[in-house]
């Protein structure tokens, strides 16, 4: 079942924009670009995705979750975004794809469940950008805030 649910949705991604998805860049200070919008770097990442930890530590889910969906706030830049997984795998925040929230974390769980151990760190994967709308690797940095892992990842070929 969770199997046929991921192709679904797979499916829904490679063909439909995603909803919520940043059209513009309004941060210009990076030098490449993917698609529309500039890339994000893992040092964008990564601090990106510390700062969202400490607003979610700070004000809790509910006005922590509100930040990260402005677009016009600061955790919309380019190709990065907040996303944030129970410890579970569940996806409970997905600023750049808000139609798999709820859903499983794709056979990442394992993957997030080591970083999530030793409370923040790198894992590596594919997952489909919101500007060039092509599946592509990505690297996040998840940061572990009580039951919760915030991450914030960059896409491409990329090393840290």
């Amino acid at each position: 079942m969770r199997a046929s649910i991921f192709i679904a949705v797979m499916l829904l991604l490679s063909v439909l924009p995603a909803p919520g998805a940043p059209a513009v860049a309004r941060d210009t200070n990076t030098a490449e670009t993917t698609g529309r919008c500039p890339a994000g770097s893992p040092e964008e990442a990564k601090r990106l995705a510390e700062r969202a930890a400490k607003v979610l530590a700070d004000v809790g889910r509910a006005r922590a979750f509100l930040r990260y969906r402005d677009p016009s706030g600061p955790f919309v830049r380019g190709d990065l975004y907040v996303f944030v997984v129970n410890r579970h795998g569940v996806i409970i925040e997905n600023v750049g794809f808000p139609e798999v929230i709820g859903s499983g974390g794709f056979g990442l769980q394992s993957r997030f469940g080591r970083v999530v151990a030793r409370g923040r760190g790198w894992v590596r994967y594919r997952w489909y950008n919101p500007c060039s709308r092509r599946m592509e690797q990505k690297m996040s940095y998840l940061v572990r805030v009580g039951d919760l892992i915030v991450g914030v990842g960059a896409y491409g070929s990329l090393s840290v």
